[in-house]
């Protein structure tokens, strides 16, 4: 026997393995910086603005917004839904469901789509002006009130008086369309009670 060949044998055996147990540490270290950079940006949000056309400042949190918020999004539901042409009202319809609730996807684009037929069957143009906007930001809600203009192959039909019931939900930041019919009393209160 070679002992000397034994010896050089384990000592590279001995280097070896305390290479290894370095590397093995510096990966349980890589490991525990990660795991504590993502325990840090756990519970982070990221909130996401969805009016198109900011007009004035607001704020979001995960579960309210601030007025301003409420009735920029409420005048942009409207836009979508009551500024329409022969043209224009299957991509605003579009644009809509992409606002709407999981809960009020299914009514509302039923009533886009009569409504889209009706529109285009009677070359129908219609637009919506605002007068007066109710909000109740704790319940993310807004009343709005005005004049709704409709011409029909060109000719202009009488202007009516309307009010309109919007109501929103936030998940995670993100307002999201649950509610919007037309009331025929400029009462949020009542709406809010009607809608439950």
């Amino acid at each position: 026997m070679d002992a000397q060949r034994y010896t050089d044998d384990l000592q590279r055996l001995q280097s070896t393995l305390r290479r290894s147990q370095y590397l093995n540490l510096a990966l349980v270290a890589g490991v525990l910086m990660a795991l504590w950079v993502a325990m840090g940006s756990f519970g982070r949000e990221r909130t996401i603005v969805t009016p198109p056309g900011i007009e004035k400042s607001f704020w979001i949190t995960a579960g309210n917004a601030s007025e301003s918020y409420v009735e920029e999004m409420a005048l942009w539901i409207s836009h979508l839904i009551l500024d329409v042409t022969p043209d224009n009202i299957d991509y605003k319809a579009t644009k809509l469901l992409e606002y709407a609730d999981p809960r009020a996807h299914g009514a509302l684009k039923e009533r886009q789509m009569l409504e889209s037929a009706r529109i285009k069957r009677d070359n129908a143009t219609t637009y919506f002006s605002v007068e007066t906007i109710r909000v109740h930001p704790e319940k993310l809600a807004a009343l709005i009130s005005g004049r709704l203009h409709t011409l029909i192959n060109g000719t202009p039909v009488p202007e009516q008086n309307r009010n309109y019931f919007v109501r929103f939900r936030l998940d995670h930041g993100r307002a999201s369309l649950i509610q919007f019919e037309e009331i025929p009393h400029v009462d949020i209160a009542k709406a809010l009670a009607e809608a439950g």
